[in-house]
């Protein structure tokens, strides 16, 4: 396997008047993973886990490790007519419309392709300063753009594998004759032909947080006469999101996945099983030194 990447990191620190000093640094950084050889026979092998009966996972020379794998959606069946042509593999009307990419007139599994990777284009973070007499204030923000989430929680509120809960605008927003550009595909309980894996279940994961916001004060001397130095401040973490991702995080923890090489959470990178989210906490205090 091989990564190439490049870090870089860049700072400033200025003044405005006499008594306001700020600062900004910039970090960031990209990389390629791709792989390079397997065992000098095979040229790929799929994820270390199945999510029900069905794998999202591939491993093959030339891409990327932990590449997502499955079919191509290309939007959903208008009519019976459209749908005639692959009946006998389960299409319907309202169903998702899969891609016959080797043109054999059938929709099965060899007409699965790579459809995402979990590593982004680039990830960053900017961290800003702001001073002025006893007062300062900062802020990190940090980013990650180009990486796809595969959101296996659409097994539960799309394609209802159990009777779980479900997204509140489904019923308004999926696929009926009237409506044939939904968000999800005609509500349908014998329905597996749509809940193949494939790209419908891909999203862009890149998203830009406000981790940290701090203000603080640094109380003058005489103002508690038994405290030499204190100061107090407010702060908040996991402030706001900015994302396009439709589950609750987009900053997923790494999986914990162990196997016969021992530590290979890469190969199964950027799958949304439901992690408990980031919390947002506001801090309330005070440091300060006898």
């Amino acid at each position: 396997m091989q990564n190439n990447g490049i870090d870089l990191s860049i700072g400033y620190r200025g003044t405005i008047g006499g008594n306001t000093v700020w600062s900004a640094t910039l970090n960031g950084g990209r990389y390629k993973n791709r792989i390079l050889s397997i065992d000098g026979v095979g040229t790929f092998f799929l994820g270390p886990y199945s999510l029900r009966e069905q794998n999202p996972v591939i491993n093959q020379i030339g891409q990327p490790i932990g590449a997502f794998y499955g079919l191509v959606a290309d939007g959903y069946y208008r009519d019976s007519a459209e749908a005639a042509p692959f009946w006998a593999d389960g299409a319907r009307p309202g169903r998702i419309k899969f891609k016959d990419l080797n043109g054999d007139g059938n929709i099965t599994a060899a007409d699965r392709t790579i459809i995402g990777s979990p590593h982004p284009s680039f990830t960053g973070g900017v961290d800003l300063g702001l001073r002025r007499g006893n007062w300062d204030l900062s802020a990190t923000f940090f980013g990650t753009f180009g990486n796809k989430i595969f959101n296996a929680q659409k097994y539960w509120y799309v394609f209802r594998y159990f009777d779980t809960n479900v997204r509140k605008d489904l019923l308004t927003d999926s696929w009926t004759p009237t409506n044939t550009n939904p968000k999800y595909p005609r509500l349908d309980a014998t329905d597996v032909f749509s809940r193949q894996f494939s790209s419908y279940w891909v999203e862009d994961g890149s998203y830009v947080r406000l981790r940290n916001l701090q203000l603080g004060y640094n109380l003058p001397p005489a103002v508690i006469r038994w405290i030499p130095a204190a100061r107090v401040y407010l702060q908040a973490e996991n402030l706001f999101t900015i994302t396009g991702y439709t589950g609750i995080d987009p900053a997923l923890p790494a999986a914990a996945a162990t196997g016969a090489a021992g530590d290979i959470r890469d190969q199964f990178r950027g799958i949304d099983q439901g992690a408990y989210p980031s919390n947002r906490t506001i801090t309330i205090g005070i440091t300060t030194t006898f």
